[in-house]
């Protein structure tokens, strides 16, 4: 089984938990946590690494700001070296609004083996 930490506001819907877990070829353990994440990248970026070794994740996917991405793609040496093996997003679209909010639905899921060359 293989440890996932989800970082967003939204819960990790079934379809993409199903679809993970057939990306990963094994069953997860979804950790989901609602982080605000500081607004300097690097100090976001330390937080983010700090969470994935307390709660042992060995897969990391979520809902990043842009601070925190510039961070993850400039740093990316870092994440290969942490103990994570992959790294994931959930790739949405929209569908009908509902009572006027934005909704979106779950398309697929994108990910990165960080064992592999960045």
């Amino acid at each position: 089984m293989k440890k996932v930490l989800w970082v967003s506001q939204h819960q990790l819907d079934n379809e993409a938990i199903e679809e993970l877990k057939k990306e990963v070829n094994d069953e997860v353990e979804v950790i989901s946590k609602n982080v605000v994440f500081d607004s300097d990248g690097k100090t976001a970026l330390h937080n983010l690494l700090k969470l994935v070794t307390e709660v042992d994740a060995q897969i990391l996917g979520g809902v990043f700001p842009a601070q925190l991405w510039i961070k993850l793609v400039n740093n990316s040496a870092m994440l290969k070296n942490s103990e994570l093996e992959r790294f994931f997003v959930v790739i949405s679209v929209p569908a009908e609004a509902k009572d006027g909010k934005r909704i979106f639905k779950f398309d697929h899921i994108e990910i990165i083996n960080l064992k592999d060359t960045i």
